[in-house]
């Protein structure tokens, strides 16, 4: 059965800036849109982004790479690994006219040097693991992604506990290129992702306290959202 895809126009707030978005009816594409523009859930603003890099893991159908860009973001890094999705997220980029500032690839991205990761689950839950089961995606390390850029804006990271690896395999400095980081972050309690540990939060929260301020909210055991600004920039306001 084909599925049904629609358009679905996405404004931000009371501004005049607003979005045309493909969306799959009966999946969550409408929700991961709400999130990132209705609700502002990364906490994104154009004070942050203006003139800036931003890296977006997890790019899913390009709500955040394309509000990025339109908050005036110099250039956009977009990395989503499950096919449909990606193609959705190269339509959309196309479709608000923001093809110069986002940069799409279809690839996961991890913290150790695979090659190729699989792809299980469908849509926004879809995920990129180092299992034998799915179809294989390439995969670039952390360290090509991050270390490509001297000095990153923000970092968004919504990747189905893909941030697990990611930051197991991060060398902690990579982290004093990055301005601000929000990210999404998963607990085995959620329905597709029983095979992580609770207790790997933690490390995560410690790696990344060692170069700036953290705020989380949520549970290990279900997931949640964290948010990190670099000690360079002062303490943030947390809101």
């Amino acid at each position: 059965m084909e599925e049904e895809r629609a358009s679905f126009t996405a404004r931000r707030g009371i501004s005049k800036i607003f979005a045309t978005f493909e969306v799959v009816e009966g999946k969550t594409d409408r929700h991961a849109i709400h999130e990132v523009w209705e609700r502002n859930d990364y906490r994104l603003r154009s004070e942050y982004v203006k003139g800036g890099i931003v890296v977006d893991i997890g790019a899913n159908l390009g709500a955040f790479s394309v509000l990025a860009a339109k908050l005036g973001a110099r250039l956009v890094v977009a990395y989503e690994p499950q096919p449909e999705t990606f193609d959705a997220l190269v339509l959309n980029v196309k479709r608000n006219e923001v093809r110069e500032v986002v940069e799409t690839w279809p690839t996961a991205v991890d913290g150790f040097g695979l090659d190729e990761f699989r792809i299980t689950g469908e849509g926004g839950g879809a995920r990129a693991t180092a299992q034998k089961e799915g179809r294989k995606v390439p995969t670039l390390p952390v360290e090509a992604v991050l270390g490509a850029f001297e000095r990153i804006s923000f970092v968004k990271m919504d990747c189905e506990g893909g941030e697990i690896s990611i930051f197991r395999g991060m060398e902690p400095e990579l982290l004093d290129r990055v301005d601000r980081l929000a990210m999404e972050f998963h607990g085995p309690k959620m329905p597709h992702l029983t095979d992580l540990d609770p207790g790997l939060l933690g490390p995560i929260v410690v790696k990344l306290a060692e170069y700036g301020w953290v705020e989380t909210h949520g549970r290990a055991s279900t997931g949640g959202l964290l948010f990190w600004t670099n000690y360079r920039l002062g303490k943030p306001s947390f809101r």
